[in-house]
């Protein structure tokens, strides 16, 4: 039996007051919390593949948690189908600002949030097929490693999707805060192409010094 373990973890925050929508735009973050860092960096393992998406504040997140001590990545990855949804013509927007917006239906976000295509961008399902698509590869390249993916808030709840076999739109129901901590681990057995998964934590608060 092969264990591959992911240590999935979402950037830090965002400055962002006024709550607009930055999806798949690449705004820089904020990692000066340098506890909230080392807290983090402490549950993590050794000898890590480390990923990253194509956007800068996954990069600077990543940087900032290996900066607190003695983590050295075997290897590091940028994988841009890691990268959030696109959200085309709202970004930029508040939702607020979207009420008003005659080409987007609120309602229907709300009640199908998983299939909604937003004008110029791409539904969930679309970032949990090609987020799902980077696990499996690298389940098929580093099988039986640890892999810490330095992430979105997105392509995190497409890794427990995947995980739990669950819808697009079911896949969004799970809180993923900044800076925090999800486990998951994929077991092949026997050989099998397949595999099955496990959720070894979710949404993991730093621990304290």
């Amino acid at each position: 039996m092969t264990q591959t373990r992911f240590w999935l973890i979402r950037h830090a925050v965002v400055p962002n007051l006024e709550k607009r929508i930055y999806g798949a735009t690449d705004p820089a973050c904020d990692t000066s919390n340098r506890a909230l860092m080392e807290g983090t960096a402490r549950q993590l393992p050794h000898d890590a593949v480390w990923v990253t998406s194509h956007l800068q504040r996954t990069r600077q997140t990543a940087d900032a948690l290996l900066e607190t001590g003695e983590l050295r990545p075997v290897l590091r990855l940028e994988e841009a189908d890691l990268g959030e949804q696109n959200f085309g013509a709202l970004q930029g927007k508040t939702w607020e600002e979207l009420e008003q917006e005659p080409d987007f239906n609120t309602c229907d976000y709300w009640r199908i949030p998983g299939e909604v295509v937003p004008p110029g961008g791409e539904s969930f399902a679309q970032v949990k097929a090609r987020a799902s698509a980077v696990y499996q590869r690298l389940i098929e390249d580093h099988g039986g490693k640890d892999i810490v993916c330095v992430i979105h808030g997105g392509t995190i709840r497409a890794a427990l999707g995947l995980a739990m076999d669950l819808s697009p739109s079911k896949s969004l129901n799970f809180t993923i805060d900044n800076v925090s901590l999800t486990k998951i681990s994929h077991f092949r057995i026997n050989g099998s192409p397949e595999g099955v998964w496990r959720v070894d934590g979710l949404n993991i608060l730093p621990l304290p010094a």
